[in-house]
This record gives C-alpha cells, structure tokens and sequence, in this order.
C-alpha cells in the first residue's frame, strides 16, 4: 500500500481521520480518471 493507506498500514498516520480518507482516495482518483482518459 501507498499514501494514505501505506501510512495508516504502517501506523505513521497522522491524521485521526487517515483510514477513512485512504479508504475514499481509489473511487475519487478512479471517478477523475475517467473523466480525464478520454482526452489523453
């Protein structure tokens, strides 16, 4: 794991709230993908 996830993993998060932000960051990177790709 990397990011968010990689540090909440690993237990060096900082951010209380770090594994529910891991948790959103692949559909949010995911949904911009997809609006980007098209136009690659």
């Amino acid at each position: 794991a990397q990011g968010i996830m990689g540090r909440v993993l690993a237990g060096t998060a900082s951010d209380p709230n770090a594994r529910e932000r891991g948790v959103r960051a692949r559909p949010l990177a995911e949904a911009a993908w997809a609006v980007v790709a098209p136009r690659a």
